[in-house]
């Protein structure tokens, strides 16, 4: 063991180029007591290696992020990008060397947080949240089996669920500089040891250094439904339980102090779906319900011609419910009694009408 320890310290580690391996196998030193300068010096120089290391990492990783992501895109996986609001330390309480753990690829170095902790976080907001309104949305719920799936004592109601849930990677632009000197300060570290059996004021801090993280991170999802309209639904809905449960519990270690708080990065298609989606529901508080885009079949019912020759049209929808008024920017030239499909163009509130185009 000794002798691994002096090959150590001649390694120059600022030109290693994975700080995942680093951080689990080249500490030089490790504490002797509390105030062990050389221990502490070592640490310091571990954390500046490991940002060195994700700087020299920035090609080949650069390389294996673009790989995978034409490899999920490929199989029917679909991304979000989310930036963490504050610093994040996934991994935080994992056995390491340096008794702070951290989740790094293994193969790169780079920072990812697990599938299984983004599934786990969803999971649990869309129970304890939704599930507290609708209890198909509690574990063992009808929509929560259909998510995450059930792990049951009884075999016969054992399933998975449909949302692949892959690890998130962080981004080669942000990995480079993704590491950031952080510290936390026990004070009562032989009480919460079971050491002593109070704390007192007469207890020492003892600083730990860190390292968290800063950074966006790509999530990818995949769901095994296959009509895309509805796997689009479903994916839709899944991100947004994501992007709740990261703003609200946030993810990894310290969230009660604040830390893992992350936000989805909205593109300008997921600024537009939402516009879409508000005014849909707008519309079916007016009481519009057919959508803009959709089609339908509509009936002339009446052509009359007026005291200049022209001819004016009426129109309905053809079997529906909805008894809003309809009208054409350029109406149709067809005769009384012709039934024929056209698509909803717009809704004006406004006027309380449909604005349709004949196909």
């Amino acid at each position: 063991m000794q002798s691994c320890r002096n090959a150590l310290k001649n390694l120059k580690l600022e030109s290693c180029e994975n700080a995942s391996l680093l951080m689990a196998r080249y500490l030089k030193e490790t504490k002797t007591d509390e105030k062990d300068d050389n221990a502490i010096q070592a640490r310091d120089d571990l954390f500046k290696a490991m940002k060195s290391a994700a700087h020299n990492a920035k090609e080949i990783y650069q390389k294996a992020f673009e790989r995978r992501d034409i490899m999920l895109k490929e199989s029917g996986a679909e991304c979000k990008s989310f930036d963490t609001l504050e610093p994040l330390v996934i991994g935080l309480g994992w056995s390491n060397v340096l008794e702070t753990g951290l989740t790094l690829n293994p193969t790169y170095g780079a920072p990812m947080i697990p599938g299984s902790s983004l599934k786990g976080i969803t999971a649990h907001y869309c129970a304890e949240i939704l599930g507290a309104v609708n209890k198909d949305y509690k574990a063992g719920g009808a929509i929560y089996k259909a998510l995450f799936g059930s792990d049951s004592e009884d075999k016969e109601d054992t399933c998975a669920g449909f949302i692949y849930f892959y690890d998130a990677w962080m981004t080669p632009e942000t990995a480079q500089k993704a590491f950031i000197d952080d510290v936390m300060t026990p004070h009562h570290a032989k009480y919460y040891s079971g050491e002593e059996e109070r704390a007192t004021d007469f207890d020492d801090p003892n600083p730990v250094t860190f390292l968290s993280l800063n950074g966006t991170f790509k999530v990818w999802l995949a769901c095994e439904e296959p009509d895309d309209i509805k796997r689009s639904e479903w994916l839709r809905f899944v991100y947004d339980l994501i992007s709740k449960a990261l703003e609200t519990y946030g993810a990894g270690g310290k969230t009660r102090s604040g830390y893992g708080r992350m936000k989805m990065i909205k593109t300008q298609e997921d600024k537009q779906q939402e516009a879409l989606i508000a005014s849909q529901h707008d519309n079916k508080a007016a009481g519009f319900n057919i959508a803009v885009g959709e089609v339908v079949s509509v009936c002339c019912t009446k052509v009359e011609i007026n005291k200049k020759g022209k001819e004016k049209r009426t129109f309905k929808f053809e079997n529906s419910a909805d008894n809003k008024a309809i009208r054409f920017q350029e109406p149709p030239k067809v005769s009384e009694g012709t039934v024929f499909k056209a698509t909803i163009d717009r809704i004006d509130r406004a006027n309380d009408v449909y604005m349709l185009k004949a196909l």
